[in-house]
Parts: structure tokens; sequence; C-alpha cells
């Protein structure tokens, strides 16, 4: 709405000064208003016929009011149109994707405390004293702060115009410019009638980098928001403690994905059987899958994870696409690994780790963020890590995915940094971490120290995939679980006359099988699954007797071929007390047990 009038519009931000029509002002303006200007506009199709300029009240929804200068044109294919003088000045973006128009709130952008505003904020002066043209835009040069300029980690500026510096009716946008620019220019905008002229080592704006920032986090969210602790059982009491706890121990937790630990407890070398650099051709990528790869590897290079290499080593990277649909970076490096000594160093028995679950009420299971990155590279075996793209190459100076000792390395430094810790107390499995306690004053105890050795030497989890003082938890390490051992010893057991399972048909193991009852006679042949964690947990625990529901209507998912299925009942086994193993729920029945 222009002074009372509602118009449609064009926003166009290539034009560097707002439009209307002549017969727009007559119409439904006081032409006399209409003041001299000796702007002259030209575009890709010629030049318009400027008559003036009007200034002219302005509101655009409900909030936002301003007064627009525009320029009067003889003849314009629209009422009015908004050029980028309207958008700076009113802090107005374009969200295309979305189709939407924008307005910037101000001050809503808190910076990060811990941005050391010395090193990462700085004014930025002009070279030269320039004269600015009126109603005319000027690319003037400025100076870029030396220590910024040779931080390799800086890949981006952001440039925004300080206003209480700036005269009224001198305009600067704000923009991100490239680290390896070799010059560094800024067009300001002269909105006025005169000339102005702006003087050597004038501040007109400042620099930002944004890399220590985390504008999208809620300084709101308190730490026991982001582990989502009021999912738990805990009373207010508990929860102010476990609050207390996360609040000491801030330092090992993540703010992002590109937060990541380091730790100078291990290095990971690679030692070869054979030193031949290997060369992998580089697999096709073109698009926007392309350029979504080269972000990814600008932000983990800020990170400090990857660098710029000249390694005549060069494997191929693989994308893979997450569940949460984001992007992950595989490199294959399965011909450097055949040229890899292998390490022995053993990971431990998951089926030992099942006997320590006995006794324990309450489990925190912790996540590493990106937990191999949290592992620097010996410096000797940087090169052999270098991968390339079809625009760039590069060498990892973190431990990567995908190299065969990795997971020995990394549970060697996990052994390091937990080896105060029983079985009984805390199980690791390369990077997954789980706490046990029997009840809630040990395990907060217990945390503090898994805590605390975590800080020591310099680990970091990431708060939304970690579980806080749960009764229940899901824990499945590794590639590989007790239970998948147990459903791949699938047998086929013949039943005898009176529906019981014939004795020369059990699992050759030793290991018991899940009874099966059936009302009203059976099958000769049933295939059922050999129930080798039953076997061992009724060797160890004093177990009572649970019934779970009908098998029938997930006899398909588990492959089992069963007849009058709505008749059978499966019945496993638990001490009172105990944690029932979501896993054996579900790979046996996939339902709920019942008292």
């Amino acid at each position: 709405m222009v002074d009372g009038h509602i118009y449609k519009g064009l926003i166009d931000s290539g034009a560097q000064v707002s439009l209307i029509a002549l017969a727009t002002v007559v119409n439904n303006h006081k032409f006399a208003n209409v003041k001299h200007s000796e702007l002259e506009i030209k575009g890709i199709g010629g030049g318009v016929k400027v008559l003036g300029e009007i200034t002219l009240n302005m509101q655009v929804a409900k909030e936002v009011q301003m007064e627009q200068l525009f320029i009067v044109v003889e003849s314009l294919g629209t009422d009015l149109l908004l050029g980028a003088n309207f958008l700076i000045k009113n802090r107005i973006v374009l969200d295309l994707a979305n189709k939407k128009v924008l307005q910037e709130e101000k001050n809503k952008v808190n910076l990060n405390k811990s941005i050391n505003l010395n090193s990462d904020y700085h004014e930025i002066k002009l070279i030269n004293t320039v004269n600015l043209k009126p109603q005319s835009s000027t690319v003037v040069a400025y100076t870029l702060n030396c220590n910024l300029n040779n931080n390799k980690l800086v890949t981006n500026y952001g440039i925004f115009p300080d206003e209480n510096k700036l005269d009224k009716d001198l305009l600067i946008a704000s923009f991100i410019i490239d680290s390896k620019c070799e010059k560094f220019v800024v067009p300001i905008m002269n909105c006025s009638e005169k000339m102005s002229q702006v003087y050597i080592l004038s501040e007109v704006g400042h620099e930002w980098v944004p890399k220590e920032v985390n504008i999208v986090s809620n300084e709101n969210e308190s730490l026991a928001d982001k582990f989502r602790m009021k999912e738990t059982d805990l009373s207010e009491t508990e929860l102010t403690r476990v609050t207390e706890l996360l609040n000491k121990f801030n330092s090992i937790v993540s703010k992002n994905d590109e937060d990541v630990g380091f730790t100078n407890t291990i290095q990971h070398r690679i030692e070869l059987t054979k030193d031949t650099a290997i060369k992998q051709p580089i697999r096709r990528v073109t698009g926007e899958l392309a350029n979504e790869i080269e972000e990814i590897l600008l932000k983990d290079e800020a990170a400090g994870i990857i660098r710029r290499s000249h390694s005549a080593w060069s494997s191929c990277i693989v994308p893979v696409k997450t569940k949460c649909g984001g992007m992950r970076l595989a490199i294959d490096y399965r011909r450097l690994n055949d040229l890899t000594v292998k390490d022995s160093f053993p990971l431990p028995n998951l089926t030992d780790a099942v006997y320590n679950l006995h006794g324990a009420k309450y489990f925190t299971t912790l996540d590493l963020t990106r937990g191999y990155y949290n592992v620097p590279m010996h410096e000797d075996s940087i090169h052999m890590t270098a991968f390339s793209t079809n625009r760039s190459h590069w060498e990892f100076v973190r431990m990567p995915f995908g190299l065969c000792n990795a997971g020995a390395t990394f549970q060697r430094l996990m052994n390091l940094v937990l080896c105060g810790f029983r079985w009984d107390e805390v199980l690791c499995y390369i990077d997954d971490v789980l706490v046990l306690g029997s009840s809630f004053d040990e395990h907060l105890q217990r945390l503090h120290d898994v805590f605390e050795c975590l800080a020591n030497h310099g680990l970091k989890i990431k708060p939304s995939k970690c579980f806080l003082f749960r009764k229940q938890v899901r824990w499945v390490p590794g590639s590989t679980n007790i239970i998948a051992d147990a459903l791949s010893r699938m047998n086929e057991v013949e039943l005898n006359e009176g529906g019981n399972v014939c004795e020369d048909t059990i699992d050759p193991l030793g290991s018991k099988l899940i009874e099966v009852k059936i009302e009203g006679g059976g099958d000769s042949l049933v295939k059922c699954f050999s129930l080798w964690l039953y076997g061992h947990m009724n060797e160890h625990l004093n177990i009572r007797e649970l019934i779970v529901k009908e098998l029938f209507e997930n006899q398909k998912k588990y492959g089992l071929e069963l007849t009058k299925a709505e008749k059978f009942k499966l019945r496993i086994l638990k001490q009172e007390g105990m944690l029932l193993i979501p896993e054996a729920i579900e790979a046996f029945a996939n339902l709920y047990a019942c008292e």
C-alpha cells in the first residue's frame, strides 16, 4: 500500500533504484511533490526517460512501514517496481525457494559466548578517498584484517554495513565473499542528489567470520533439553542434579556436526607392506550433487578434518545418502587396505557383555560426535588418505572412516579412556558406550566419572544420539550383535505326537530351544529359532517365565512357517528387575511382554 492506494508491483534485485509510472503518480498522488532528478536510467534494452522523483509512504503487510524514494518514469509495465535500494534499506530478503518476501528482524541474532570478538569481528576501512556520484553506485576497495587473511581455516567472510558510521544517504549491501579473492571491493550507493565524499581509512562496515558461531542453536535451549531429559522418569530433584552435571561438563557436548573433539592420547598410523602410491580414477559426479559434495568438503576443511592435498595418492569418493535425508561422504580405501599391515588389536566379545547387564536399572548410551574424526592422523600417514573429486584434491588430518585398522585404533583409544571401569559399570564397543547403574546416585556418579574421562582425553558427544538415565535402551554396537548371531542359528525342529521338541533335533551347540506350545495338536515339522541367547541366560541367571502375545502377525517377517499360528504362544525368560533386551523381543516376536 502506497499513500493509501493498493498496487501490484514487481521486486527487481537487479535494479539499483525503485520506479513508479507517471500515470500512477498523476492518478493517485500529488504531482506537485515530484522533484527534479538528474538520474539517468539505462538497462539491457536501452534507456528510460526520467521525469523526476517522489518520496511516498509505503506499507508492506501490517507492520512494515517506511518512506520510499521512487524515480518517476514515463511508462512502466506495472504500477511500480521496487529495486535494490528498497531491499537494502528495509532488510528485505527474497526467499525464491518458497516464493516469499521476508524482512530480517533486527537484533535477533546473538553471537555465541565463546566467540572472541577481537579476532572474529573487524572493521573494514577504505583504501582511498572516493567521490560518490548522486543517485549512483560506486565500487570501492577496502582493507582486510591481516590475521583473518592468514588463517587457512577461514574460507568465507561476511561483510555488513555499519549504519551508525555511514551517512543516511549511503547504502552498502550485506554479502559473503570468498577468502581467496585477490581484491576486496564493496559497492556503495549514494541515494542523495549531491556528490558525497568518503575519506581514506573511513570505517564503512564490519567483516565477520562465522566459522565459530552457531546461529542455529537456541540460547534458551538448555543442555537438559538437548538430551531430552523430560522423557525420563526422574523427579524434579533428580533432574536438577543431572542438569548440574551436564552444565559442569558442557565442554564435551558438541554444538553441531562440525564441532568435533580432538584427542592427544593416540594417533592413527598406516603401515604398508609395499610403499606404492595408489591412484584410482575419479567417479564422475555432476550437477547439484557435485556442488553439495564441495560444500560438505569446505565445511570439513573449516572444521579441521581435511585439508587440501598435493599427495600422489588418490582414492575415489562415494557419496551416500543418510536415513535422515542428508549426505555422508565415504572414501573407497579398498586398494589402500590391501596394502596395509593389519592391526590385530581385539574388539570386545559382545556375548560376555550380556552377562554384565544383570542388576542394572539405569542405562545411558553415549555416542561420540563423528567418532573417528576425534582421532588425529599421524603426519607420516596423512598423504595416504588423499582422495579426489572432479574439482579438488584433499587429504585427511583426522582418522577417516573406511580404513581397515580404524576400528582397532579407536577401540584402543576407548580402552585407554575408560580403563578404570569394570564391564559391569561401563561397556564400550568402538564408539558406542553403555553406562550401567543399579541406583540413581550410583549412575549419576558413574556418569560423572565417564564425562570426566572424555573431557580429559578431548572427546565430544552428540546430544541428539545420547540417551541418559533410561530404564530401557536400544544398544546395538557396531554391525554385529548378539541377537543377529542368534537369528543366524535357525534350525528345523521336529515335534513328536505330544507337540514336544524331539531331543535329537536340539541345537548341537547345546543351547536350549524356545518351547512352543501347540493347543489341539500340531504339525510334524516346524521351523523355529534356536534360542542361543536363551541358553546362555538360563545358564547364568535366575529366570522367571513371561508370556508374550501371539506370533501370527509377524510370522512372515521373521521367516516362520507356522500353521495354526494364532494358537502358538512363545515363552521367553526374564529375571525380575532385569533389563528386557528390546532386540530379543523384536527378534523373537516383535511384540511387548506382559506379566
